[in-house]
């Protein structure tokens, strides 16, 4: 028998057991997330996100621990609710819109940040420049002036007319910064532009009051976190409003037509950045990245009930038809 051969042989066996030993003992990641909706409303997109953590080994409860922060739709309740999560000590911070982003980079310039749905992360002070964010927070970024034309552009093929539209924006900085895109989309279209500032279930019922009186030709609508999409989509269809909003999950509500980023894509992207960053690579390294996937989604059930008829144009070009 070979004796060098006999004694390496219980080292090697020894030596699985030991490393098993060693990933079981492994302290589990801390996640913490800042979200715009409640828990009762929890997206496809978030289900995306963990998706994608699971793929890359991070098993919710073995690996991974999320500590959620709900705004309810309040996006003034950012600031202190980011401020709570900073106070538990997370590993990283997962705040996937431009408002939860800029509570959470405002409470900690330690703890790594992650978004997924930012329009400006340069002009708002996220990041540095996308390619060398710096800092501590990176992620990819949401709607552009040419998301933001292309989606007025759909909106005329439906309404040929299209001449007026009224906007409905979030507070703060996210509202400006979307009717300062959609403005500068309208204007090459020559398409005037009517707005109004949606935070909260009062301002909302306002809102829908003032496009009943307004009767624009169009109406876009861009607010995130304080509605019920079924009941705003019954809504416009009462009022006989052609609506186009950013993403599909109105149209699956009963909305007429939406355009916009694919944000599941964007959310398992980001559980990508989120992975890299537990592995030990920095926030500022990873360059922030644009979306890849875009969605068009229509309701032709509501087309009809609106009297409306989608060009041939445009249902080619759909991603999601519902009948």
């Amino acid at each position: 028998m070979n004796r060098r051969l006999f004694f390496q042989l219980p080292l090697v066996a020894l030596a699985v057991p030991l490393r098993l030993h060693a990933q079981s003992a492994r302290k589990p990641a801390r996640i913490g997330v800042l979200s715009s909706s409640s828990p009762e409303s929890r997206s496809t997109f978030w289900e995306a996100f963990k998706d994608g953590m699971a793929k890359r080994g991070w098993i919710e409860g073995r690996d991974v621990t999320y500590i959620y922060r709900y705004a309810r739709g309040d996006s003034s309740r950012f600031d202190a609710l980011a401020a709570e999560l900073v106070a538990e000590k997370p590993d990283v911070i997962f705040a996937s819109t431009q408002s939860a982003a800029l509570a959470v980079k405002r409470a900690t310039r330690e703890i790594p940040i992650v978004f997924a749905l930012v329009n400006e992360p340069v002009e708002t002070g996220l990041v540095a420049s996308l390619a060398r964010p710096g800092g501590n927070a990176t992620g990819l970024t949401g709607a552009s002036v040419e998301t933001r034309t292309k989606t007025l552009e759909l909106l005329r093929e439906i309404v040929p007319k299209l001449r007026r539209i009224a906007v409905l924006v979030s507070p703060g900085e996210l509202g400006k910064q979307d009717l300062r895109s959609v403005g500068l989309a309208a204007r090459t279209m020559h398409i005037e532009v009517d707005a109004m500032v949606v935070g909260n279930q009062d301002e909302l019922n306002k809102a829908l009051q003032w496009l009943g009186g307004k009767r624009p030709d169009g109406v876009l609508l861009l607010v995130t976190g304080v509605i019920t999409r079924g009941d705003v989509a019954k809504r416009m269809t009462e009022l006989r409003l052609p609506a186009i909003y950013p993403i599909s999950e109105w149209v699956r509500a009963g909305g007429l037509i939406s355009y916009g980023v694919e944000l599941s894509d964007n959310f398992r992207r980001a559980a990508e950045y989120v992975d890299r960053i537990l592995k030990g690579t920095k926030p500022g390294d990873l360059p922030v990245q644009q979306p890849t996937v875009f969605e068009l989604a229509v309701n032709l059930k509501t087309a009809r009930a609106q009297g409306l008829t989608i060009p041939q144009s445009v249902l080619l070009r759909a991603t999601t038809l519902i009948e």
